[in-house]
Formats: structure tokens, sequence, C-alpha cells
């Protein structure tokens, strides 16, 4: 399976930038096409949820992202008449990030795009993909591209194409795939503009939900404000669009708020679409060529970028003769039913701020439920969605969740302990007899494997000091761990994907379901 010819991405947004980036990064070569002729300096998303923000960490940004954008610690929905506020409180996410991050999606791709450049990629502009086809044995596959400033065209063999080419997707289009679904009524009008007299903390995003029409108001880094309508009507011109959000505003505010002059406007349709299959062969679908949901709660770049940490680990392995070529199958198996949760989950909460028309008392009570509160921040946040088997509806941490993340002794992240690479065995054990044990059988499976298999004992710090010099890595845990990883009390091995999820839980002494695990991915 190892070849040197490279991954053809068709799509230098995030998903496709954030693929890129990965492969590299594990050795695999690219290239990164895209029909544009330079970067868009206007931007649609604005959000970078917590999930996504952990996921960052892999590729080394969380720092960047966090230090050129504003925390929002809450979505708020006014409505008229009420006296309270509904919101989604972001401070309550299990994550060590309890917020959302507000940042212009001009700024989120600048940002990888300067780690592809540090990393020796330099996406190839004005480039368009015009067709491809498999090879005859069917080991890569064969593309004709096109240089839309010259004209020239190129013909390359490549070992895989991804897909990351938006709603429009060519790639979908000539895989001749479905992209089920339908399109919302009304258009978003949106701008970013310098606002005054507006009141509204900044560490929030404002839904301001009226029968007919919804105003977002939502402050990004520098001076400008993102301001976005969602109506019945069709838009207006760029041109007229001060004048237009004006008087929305004044409808809301009494004329205390003031619209500035616009940096950037535009209207869009929006679809909720999903398609009904995310890979061919050797070419996948990732991020909005695969699936498009509403805006509301600004999930859609995340999950398009969360595709694409699912799948860039698995190719390379696959890529790299560490892990069986159905591995990939997974990809697809995982994410379609994450981008049908999202799916819902957008439409229901559009069905609150943009239910255009319809009465309001009963989006009022949907939204005043406590515990749908607490089900759609985790949501929207990326935290509640699992790869788990749907028919375990179990409460407990199981095969396909999101691994557990905190603090070790108030600083060092379980997260900083997870390999970018292979698999990470957290082993929960109490003797020292018992780590002697795993030592000698991790050892085993090391020399076995192909892969990368990093192991962590973590113990209590009574048994740290009985342990003799280990080759592994020894975590002392104050109890806080085990408690995240809920096997407190008991002898528990767990397995850590390379994006934070759980491949594998077992008991540590059943060395021989362990090992049949790892059979099946990596043999």
């Amino acid at each position: 399976m190892k070849h040197n010819r490279p991954v053809l991405i068709v799509g230098s947004g995030p998903t496709g930038m954030v693929i890129a980036s990965q492969l590299v990064a594990l050795g695999i070569p690219v290239r990164i096409i895209d029909r544009l002729a330079a970067p868009v300096t206007t931007s649609r998303a604005f959000t970078i949820h917590a999930r996504t923000l952990e996921l960052m960490g892999l590729m080394d940004l969380t720092d960047t992202f966090l230090s050129r954008s504003i925390k929002t610690y809450s979505m708020d929905y006014h409505f008229p008449g009420m006296d309270d506020t509904p919101k989604l409180d972001f401070t309550k996410l299990d994550s060590v990030y309890p917020f959302c991050l507000s940042i212009n999606q001009s700024d989120t791709e600048a940002i990888l795009r300067d780690r592809l450049t540090a990393q020796g990629v330099a996406i190839e502009w004005q480039t368009e993909l015009v067709s491809f086809e498999s090879t005859p044995d069917g080991e890569s596959i064969t593309v004709s591209l096109n240089r839309v400033d010259t004209g020239a065209t190129e013909t390359a063999t490549v070992d895989w194409l991804i897909g990351c080419d938006g709603i429009r997707s060519i790639v979908r289009q000539q895989l001749a795939l479905p992209f089920d679904g339908s399109e919302y009524a009304g258009t978003m009008r949106m701008i970013d503009v310098p606002l005054s007299g507006f009141t509204g903390s900044d560490t929030a995003i404002h839904y301001f939900v009226a029968k007919d029409h919804m105003l977002l108001v939502n402050k990004l880094p520098g001076a400008n404000y993102r301001v976005l309508i969602s109506d019945k009507t069709e838009g207006v011109p760029p041109e007229q669009a001060r004048a237009a959000f004006q008087e929305v505003a004044d409808k809301h505010f009494g004329g205390q708020v003031q619209i500035g002059e616009p940096v950037w406007a535009t209207n869009f349709r929006i679809s909720r679409r999903n398609t009904s299959s995310y890979r061919q062969g050797r070419v996948f679908l990732a991020g909005d060529a695969a699936h498009a949901n509403s805006p509301a709660g600004g999930q859609g770049m995340n999950t398009a970028i969360q595709d694409a940490f699912n799948l860039s680990w698995k190719l390379a392995m696959v890529l790299k003769g560490e892990a069986p070529s159905s591995l990939l199958d997974t990809y697809e198996a995982e994410r379609r039913p994450v981008a049908s949760q999202v799916l819902a989950g957008t439409n229901y909460i559009h069905g609150i701020i943009m239910a255009h028309g319809q009465g309001m008392q009963e989006r009022i009570d949907r939204m005043r439920g406590g515990e749908w509160n607490r089900l759609a921040v985790n949501q929207v946040a990326g935290i509640a969605y699992t790869y788990r088997n749907p028919e375990d509806i179990s409460p407990a941490l199981a095969v396909g969740d999101r691994a557990p993340d905190g603090f070790l002794n108030g600083s060092r992240r379980m997260y900083n302990l997870v390999a970018k690479q292979g698999y990470t065995l957290f082993l929960f054990v109490a003797d020292v007899a018992q780590s002697a044990r795993l030592a000698e059988v991790v050892q085993g499976f090391q020399q076995k494997y192909r892969a990368v298999i990093t192991p962590h004992l973590v113990v209590s710090q009574s048994l740290a000091d009985q342990l003799p010099q280990s080759a592994f890595s020894v975590v002392v845990d104050d109890g806080d761990f085990a408690q995240r990883y809920d096997c407190a009390g008991s002898d528990q091995l767990f397995v850590v994907r390379p994006d934070y999820h759980i491949g594998y839980r077992g008991k540590t002494d059943d060395h021989t379901a362990m090992e049949a695990y790892f059979d099946t991915v990596l043999l």
C-alpha cells in the first residue's frame, strides 16, 4: 500500500488544509489545489467550538487560535416579552476550553495556511480538477487538471483523491452521488460592520428572535461585529445593506444602535443535505462536499474540520502500511452518522430561532427547557458526538466516545499524553506485579505491530514510589484521571486513537482480548 505518489486534495478551505497538514506531519506527500486565484478575504463561519479547539492541539495551533480570537461564553437568545434570556452556557462544558472562539474564517484559514507554508506545502491556486478515473489496476487515480489563468492542462497520477470542494463539489458530482435534502426558505443576509450603542456583552453571541426574522450580533476581533439577518426576503444588494440592517436594528433597539459602514456584505441561501456515500474506492468526500446544515449554532465548519481529523490519521496509517485498508471504511461509518446528528440538531435550533412566521410561544417554551439546554450545549460544542454503537445507551464511558481530557496535578493535560500517531494505551494498575506483567505484554505488542503503540502506566503516588525503573511513562494520578475514565478502583486499560476517541476498553489482565483488538485494527 505504500507509494510515493501524493494524495490530491481538491479545495483549500479549512477542511482541505487540515487534512493536508496532518498528512504531511505524518509523512504523507500531498498536493492541494484550488480554482480560486487567491485566498478569500471575507468569511462566513466565525465560530471555533471546544471540540475543534481540542483537536487543534494535534497541530500545535491552539495557542495561535486563542491569541487571535475572542472567547465567547454563551449563546444568548432574546425573545420579545421575555424577562429572562435563555442561553447555551459553554462554561458548563466538560472541556479545558469551556467557551467557543469568535474569529473570522479568513483568519482561521490564514492560520492553517501559515502552518502549511511552514511544512513546505504550497497551495496550487488557479488549478481546477477537470476529471478523474481509477487506473486499470485500481491502485491509483489519473486526474486531469486545468490552469484557470493560462488554460494549460496536466495529467497526473495520485494515490488518493479527497474532495474538500464545498457544497457544489465537482468531486461529488463526478462520482454521481446524490446530495439529498432541501433548501431552507428565505435568505441569510450578513455584514461585518462597526456598531455604536450596542450594550450586549462582547463575550456572548446574541440572537434576537422575532416572529418574522432573526437578528444575530456577535463581536469579532478588531473593530467589527458580525451582524446577520435571517428572514423570508430575497436580501438586498451590498450597497443597500447598511440602510436595510439599520431598519431591522431599529425594531430591536429603538434607534440606540447605529450601523456603521459595512466592510463586507453578502446574501446567501442555506440548506440541509447529506450525501449517500463519503467514499468510493480511492476517492473521499469531506466537509461541505459531503454534508451541509443550517448555520444555527455555528457547527458547519467545525463538523467539517472534525471530518478532516478523522480521515487523515487513518489514511496515513494505511499508506504507511501500519494498518489494513479496512480502517478507511470506518471514516464514513463514523462521520456520516455524526453529520446526520448535526443536521437534526441544527434543524431543531433553526426551528426555534428561524421558523419565520410561526407562533412564538411554542418556540419560547422549547428554549426554556433546562435539560434541552444542557444537551444542546454539549452537542453544539462537539463534545457529545460519539462513534459508539448506537445500541449502546450505557452512561459508562464506551468505545467510540470522546476520550476525557483534564489536568494532572494542576498543569499537565491528559491530552498531552496522547501520541499524534499510532495508538496510546492508558493502563490503570494497582500493584507492582501487575505493572511488570503489562510491561512485558506491551513490549511484545510493540514488536509485533508496525504501528506506534505508546503506553502510559497510570498509578497512585504510593505505587509510583515502589515501581522499578521502567521504559514506560509512569503517570501519577491523584484520582481525577481514573474518575474521568470511569475506572476508579479497578485495573483497566484504554486505547486512545490519535483523534482523542476511545478505540478499546478492557481489563488489564485480559491480554488476549487486547491483542485481538490490535490484530483487528493493525493487521
